[in-house]
């Protein structure tokens, strides 16, 4: 498969003075989605992934969508739809995937520096098996550095 490479444009402003964590969760739930996943042998898996671009393309764990034989792709937008996804490139060694949908205006993640969000004092976790999404203080020594 051909993969055009897509620039994502990182948004450094803050949040609006004032608004509060459910403010900010509703701002980003649509950019939010939940990756679906049938393997070899018909089981099931569920992970998150946010959405890159308008056009189709989402990121999500590898560890979700390796060894799958089908991915599907529910969205938080208010279309309650689900689509079917394709993947179309992985980085194990980075647990990173991005699936193509066949979809248009679909609603971005704006990206930040995680290094400025922790500095406000907040960080998000995505629990789509619970299907809800939390925010809780974080503390310097929250953000993953890998190892």
């Amino acid at each position: 498969a051909t993969v055009k490479v897509t620039t994502v444009e990182e948004t450094a402003e803050p949040p609006p003075s004032g608004e509060s964590i459910a403010d900010m969760v509703e701002r980003v739930l649509p950019s939010v989605v939940n990756v679906r996943t049938i393997s070899f042998g018909g089981g099931s898996g569920e992970g998150s992934g946010v959405v890159l671009d308008q056009g189709g393309l989402i990121v999500t764990n590898n560890h979700v969508v390796e060894g799958t034989t089908r991915v599907n792709v529910a969205f938080n937008d208010g279309s309650h739809r689900t689509l079917r996804g394709e993947v179309i490139g992985v980085a194990p060694e980075r647990d990173l995937a991005v699936i193509r949908v066949d979809a248009t205006n679909l609603v971005p993640i704006r990206l930040g520096r995680s290094s400025r969000s922790a500095r406000r004092g907040w960080k998000g976790s995505s629990r789509p098996m619970r299907r809800s999404i939390r925010a809780t203080p974080a503390g310097r020594s929250s953000i993953w550095r890998g190892g």
